[in-house]
């Protein structure tokens, strides 16, 4: 079964809208892109997983509130069905804003993560909106650039 051009648009938006959601800090915003039982695992390059189910995906946005700013930018995005089961792949450059601390003289600086997303969508029904039901963030690299810090941007 082929998707249709409104199926494609919509998955698209929906893993576009995941990463401005985590960049915006929204919360109700991210926590609308998934069915209700969801998993979420975020896999770092070093091996170590961490995991949240349902409800407790929101609080991965927490975790961001970290770094003074993040930008997601997305790339190559590719789905397939295979039966019922609706799954696809997304590249991203994810950059991470954070100060060094003051006792190690250090600037701000850009943590910027190669990401490969895995993914399942589900619709609740044949009309509703797409909605992830499993995404594996998996990291696959990571490099550090000095930010000039006058040029950042105030708000979120």
């Amino acid at each position: 079964m082929t998707f249709s051009v409104e199926d494609r648009f919509e998955l698209r938006e929906l893993v576009d809208s995941y990463a401005m959601a985590v960049d915006a800090l929204d919360v109700d915003w991210f926590s609308s892109l998934w069915t209700p039982d969801a998993d979420l695992s975020v896999h770092d390059a070093t091996g170590e997983v961490r995991r949240w189910h349902g409800d407790e995906i929101a609080a991965m946005v927490a975790g961001v509130r970290r770094y003074l700013r993040t930008l997601h930018f997305v790339g190559n995005h590719r789905t397939q069905r295979e039966g019922d089961v609706v799954s696809g792949q997304t590249y991203c450059f994810a950059h991470h804003i954070h100060e060094t601390t003051e006792a190690s003289g250090g600037p701000v600086r850009d943590r910027v993560v190669a990401i490969r997303y895995d993914d399942r969508y589900e619709q609740t029904d044949s009309e509703g909106p797409w909605r992830f039901a499993r995404r594996d963030v998996r990291m696959l690299w990571r490099t550090y650039y000095d930010v000039e810090p006058d040029r950042l941007d105030a708000g979120r």
